[in-house]
Order: structure tokens, then sequence, then C-alpha cells
């Protein structure tokens, strides 16, 4: 597919006849939320429930608006919005033996990753994808009762701010 969040929707819908479904989402967007936390990129919003066959998404200030995706990415700008990318896959990856929702995500590293500046030869490419995973796995890593707090509050519907609260108190 030459767009694969197209597809993510009807995805979703049918992922959601499996309980195991509901807890890798609520893992993986918990760990973009506390990356953002973690990284300072403010979060705006989440959503968990989707009945618009939107994905599941946190959305971010600053960094991640639909202006700031259309125009060049600075590499320090980029070292934050790598391991933000990743970190839904990274904390996919740490509990289970597969990962199924970081297509989105490296699609968006890829974009980001596409318009770097300075442009980023393919190896350099290669190497920072590497990177920013093992920078979330670090983040997840060392966090994980602060990610454990969210992904309950996140559960539970919880504001933005209650979910920051989460992450403060654990």
């Amino acid at each position: 597919s030459t767009n694969p969040g197209l597809l993510q929707g009807p995805k979703d819908a049918i992922g959601r006849l499996n309980p195991e479904y509901d807890r890798r989402l609520v893992r993986h967007e918990a760990a973009h939320f506390l990356a953002g936390y973690l990284l300072g990129v403010p979060v705006t919003e989440y959503n968990l429930n989707t009945p618009t066959g939107v994905s599941p998404h946190v959305e971010f200030g600053e960094l991640m608006t639909p202006e700031r995706m259309m125009e060049k990415v600075p590499r320090d700008e980029l070292n934050v919005m790598g391991p933000l990318a990743m970190s839904g896959l990274a904390a996919e990856g740490m509990q289970y033996d597969d990962v199924k929702g970081g297509q989105a995500d490296l699609l968006l590293l890829q974009l980001l990753m596409d318009r770097a500046e300075p442009r980023m030869t393919p190896a350099e490419q290669q190497d920072f994808t590497r990177w920013s995973v093992y920078k979330a796995i670090e983040m997840v890593k060392y966090n994980r009762r602060a990610h454990d707090a969210l992904m309950e509050a996140m559960t539970e519907g919880k504001s933005v701010y209650d979910c920051i609260l989460a992450i403060e108190k654990a």
C-alpha cells in the first residue's frame, strides 16, 4: 500500500474484536504521550476511542503542527521528534514478541528524515532510526511506573491534565 495510514481505521475496527488489541493500543499511545512529556513537547489531546475511523492518536503542540510538518526539520528538532515517533513502537516491542502498531510511526519518521536539514544519507537515516528506537526504549524502560500510571489514566479517559498528574505522581 502506498498509504498505510489509509487502512488503519478498518484495521483498528477489526482489531477491537481481540481484547489484547485494546491493551496494545493503550500501551502504544501512552508511550507517545509519555515521550512527549519527557521531551518537553506539549500534549494537546489524545484519543483512544475513535468510532469515526480516525486512528487512535496523541496530538502534540509546537513541533508537530500540520504547518510544521511541511517545513524543513533541523537536526536538533529531529533528535526530539525521532524518539517521540518511535516510542509507541518501542513500548509494544518491549512487551510483545511482535509490533502491530508501528507502520504509521515508521512512515512519520521517514517523512521527518526526508525533510531533515541538512539532508540525511540513506545510511544516516538507518542509523538515526536505530538511535530513535533505542532512545524511545530507554525513556519507557526508565519511566515504567509513569508509563503504567499513564496507561491506567488514559484507559479511564482522564483529561490531558490528569494524565500529566498521573505521570508526575508515579
